[in-house]
């Protein structure tokens, strides 16, 4: 895929956050508990910074198949009581110092740290909807944009957008650009980003590959979110309602 003809610019922004969890079930209305945050900070002119964070839930309303997909038991050996504070697991070895982290003290730093970002995740509605809880249930509030994108649609617009701006019938477009649902990981090899298969389902990874496929899509674009810009963009977006 070829990038557009457009010159270079850089993406106005002052925080994103690309997000991923694992969780105990699809709903959390039904028992549906986070229990590992994967999280990319990227702030304007600054480099990311990653986070991995387990906490223990509540196994009790738990859907098997959710633990089975996240490799839960398996992920999760060896780790250590939580003692009051919260661990960041990225790039740690298994040399038994790996806690689990305490959901109130890690809730503590999350809550600022998504305040007035943008989230950006595969399914990122998922993501918030999960957020939003479990940070109410330990005494924080979730307040970032309340627009989270969806990697999934930014890599299907980018499709459709080079399919029709080159030739308005569509003609010869990615095939990708004409189905629905679309398939996430497809998108994201016909952009040229794969993601190791051993790796699919750990929040950290995941949240790098959306990173991933959001940084290839603005490069083919002609942008970039890593250039600081000159002017700041406030949050000042309201709600609809």
């Amino acid at each position: 895929m070829n990038a557009l003809a457009m010159p270079a610019a850089a993406l106005a922004f002052e925080k994103i956050v690309f997000v991923d969890l694992e969780t105990t079930a699809l709903d959390p209305t039904r028992g549906g508990e986070s229990w590992e945050f994967g999280l990319i900070v990227r702030r304007r002119g600054k480099p990311d910074e990653e986070w991995q964070v387990m906490v223990r839930p509540d196994l009790d309303r738990a859907d098997p198949q959710a633990l089975r997909i996240g490799r839960y038991y398996e992920r999760t050996a060896g780790l250590s009581d939580a003692d009051g504070s919260w661990h960041d697991l990225a790039g740690e070895s298994d040399d038994g110092w790996r806690r689990w982290s305490d959901p109130f003290a890690f809730a503590r730093w999350l809550a600022p740290t998504l305040d007035g970002a943008v989230l950006i995740g595969s399914n990122a509605s998922f993501d918030a909807g999960h957020l939003r809880p479990w940070l109410r249930h330990h005494g924080q509030a979730l307040i970032c944009h309340y627009r989270p994108v969806d990697i999934g649609a930014v890599a299907w617009g980018f499709y459709l957008g080079t399919a029709f701006g080159e030739r308005p019938d569509g003609a010869g477009a990615d095939e990708r650009a004409l189905t629905l649902p679309w398939s996430s990981t497809s998108l994201a090899e016909g952009l040229g980003v794969h993601s190791d298969p051993a790796h699919r389902h750990e929040a950290l990874a995941d949240a790098r590959h959306v990173r991933d496929v959001f940084d290839r899509v603005l490069s083919l674009a002609g942008l970039t979110s890593r250039t600081p810009v000159p002017v700041p963009v406030p949050y000042s977006d309201e709600p609809p309602f």
